[in-house]
């Protein structure tokens, strides 16, 4: 694939991409562009960021993996969104809502480069993704889940801040592994940020 293929802007549509770039207290979420190519492949390279995502990319393949991303975004207003700080350009990951494949779910999905773990940059991101697509008037989701492997303790750690719970577990087909399957739903969501609210007011 090459920029050629890439999908002009289309009119903006209900999800992730009509809300983009998304500002947080910390971050900015928006959309991949094809300039992110040298910093994407230095997270597709590292072992350690994507372990749970997929494993290390070569130069093409991370290339061919931008582009689809950013196709995905712009045909189904889902997708991954790029991460950096606020007071960065740098590239430090992705996050993002998407159709979980051979499902009907649709899934929450980060990683960020392990410089910046422990920072709560997860959790304010998908915190913030989750905020747009429960509250959206445009947007129909009811509940959102999440795929992560048992010992990925960490990731399971956002997910219980940000409200998820274990429902079952889940054969990925792409890894051909078995996950945990966790869900959080817009009632529940709601409710979880509004008694926040309460208690910090």
């Amino acid at each position: 694939m090459n920029y050629k293929e890439i999908i002009p802007t289309p009119i903006p549509k209900p999800g992730l991409l009509s809300a983009a770039p998304i500002s947080t207290r910390h971050l900015i979420l928006r959309e991949f562009q094809l300039a992110d190519s040298r910093d994407l492949f230095e997270i597709h390279g590292d072992a350690r960021t994507t372990r749970y995502a997929g494993g290390t990319r070569s130069r093409k393949e991370s290339f061919e993996s931008l582009c689809g991303m950013i196709n995905r975004l712009r045909e189904t207003g889902f997708g991954t969104l790029a991460v950096q700080l606020r007071h960065e350009k740098k590239l430090i990951g992705w996050t993002g809502i998407q159709p979980l494949l051979g499902s009907d779910k649709y899934e929450l999905i980060y990683a960020l480069k392990p410089s910046y773990w422990g920072f709560g940059y997860a959790t304010e991101a998908g915190r913030a993704l989750l905020a747009i697509i429960f509250n959206s008037r445009n947007c129909l989701l009811e509940n959102v889940c999440a795929l992560v492997y048992p010992q990925n303790v960490g990731s399971i750690r956002v997910l219980e801040k940000l409200g998820f719970a274990f429902v079952d577990y889940y054969f990925d087909t792409p890894t051909q592994r078995h996950a945990c399957l966790f869900e959080v739903s817009k009632i529940s969501f709601r409710s979880r940020a509004q008694h926040t609210s309460e208690a910090n007011g």
